[in-house]
């Protein structure tokens, strides 16, 4: 299989070039029914949200857009910086590609699991396991702004709009302080728990090399340093705020002129939930429609821009890259 730009070659079915171009058909075949599928199914409320009320709107839709360049850039640049002890050839741009490609590969799978897939295509055989492993570690450090900042946003809105929510939504101000303290938490843990398969060495040997599987993944991992990890963690933030300013965007794109602090609020209780559901990429639209329309409605945001802004996110962030990464996958040779 030849990668543009890569300068090397390597090769996922030796000897079956007619399996390799199977994978490619069914996957393009996949991909493209489900992107159909979902938008004909959407297709008033996108109609809606695409009826611009003014040129602001259009520069707001216009900044969203390029912002998809600068988020993908910070997942690529992440994805690079795990990759290079393993694979010194590893550039910038094929970084780029294997993310898009593996959009294009987990779209239409459960939990987005084929992502995994479409990545280590652009690996060399030796370096795909570590390439499981840091994609794995690349997902919990994107989890960790989530977290937090739905503890800061569930936080922001009891301190401001406590009485309203408490008369509209079924739940006291109390316990949205306590579910955002428990956010707040998992967070706490979840880092802990990457340190810990980090540092603990003892623990790595007992638990993982029992297989020789789990044996390579544990000594995968434990070639991330710290510097590494902050790193990472910091891209992961920058992609989050990046990811954040976008929703916001589609917002005001949907009509939305209401307070910008109660927007980035709602938006990341909306990701923060989202984060606790089980994320079925055929079902991920759906389920980011209907929190949103849980939660934006109780300060004052009208349904159609709950419901608009969230298939317009959807529609830039998953299903162009997508079609992007199909364009790159079947310009793949086996």
């Amino acid at each position: 299989m030849d990668f543009p730009g890569a300068g090397s070659a390597t090769v996922v079915f030796p000897g079956r070039p007619w399996l390799w171009r199977l994978l490619k058909i069914s996957v393009t075949l996949c991909t493209l029914a489900y992107i159909i599928v979902k938008i004909a199914s959407e297709k008033e409320k996108l109609q809606h949200a695409l009826r611009l009320p003014d040129a602001g709107a259009l520069v707001a839709l216009v900044a969203a857009t390029l912002l998809l360049i600068v988020n993908l850039g910070f997942e690529a640049a992440k994805w690079r910086h795990l990759l290079l002890r393993h694979d010194g050839g590893f550039g910038f741009s094929r970084a780029f590609q294997a993310v898009l490609c593996g959009i294009a590969t987990g779209i239409f799978t459960p939990n987005r699991i084929g992502e995994y897939a479409g990545r280590l295509m652009y690996l060399r055989p030796e370096a795909r396991t570590a390439g499981a492993v840091y994609t794995f570690a690349n997902r919990l450090a994107q989890m960790l702004p989530t977290l937090w900042a739905g503890m800061w946003g569930l936080l922001l809105l009891a301190e401001k709009h406590g009485p309203v929510l408490a008369a509209q939504a079924p739940v006291s101000v109390a316990a949205i302080r306590g579910f955002a303290w428990i956010s707040g938490l998992a967070g706490c843990l979840l880092l802990g728990a990457m340190l810990l398969l980090k540092y603990t060495k003892q623990l790595n040997i007992r638990i993982l090399s029992r297989r020789k599987l789990w044996a390579e993944l544990g000594a995968a991992f434990a070639t991330l340093d710290m510097a590494s990890l902050l790193w990472v963690h910091g891209l992961s933030c920058l992609r989050y705020l990046v990811f954040s300013l976008q929703y916001y965007l589609l917002l005001r794109v949907c009509g939305y002129m209401g307070d910008v602090s109660d927007a980035f609020a709602l938006i990341a209780v909306v990701f923060l939930l989202k984060s606790f559901l089980p994320a079925f990429s055929l079902a991920e639209l759906g389920v980011r429609e209907s929190v949103a329309l849980a939660v934006m409605p109780l300060l004052g945001v009208e349904a159609f821009m709950a419901v608009g802004s969230a298939f317009l996110l959807y529609i830039l962030n998953l299903v162009v890259p997508a079609i992007a990464g199909l364009v790159l996958l079947n310009r793949m040779k086996s």
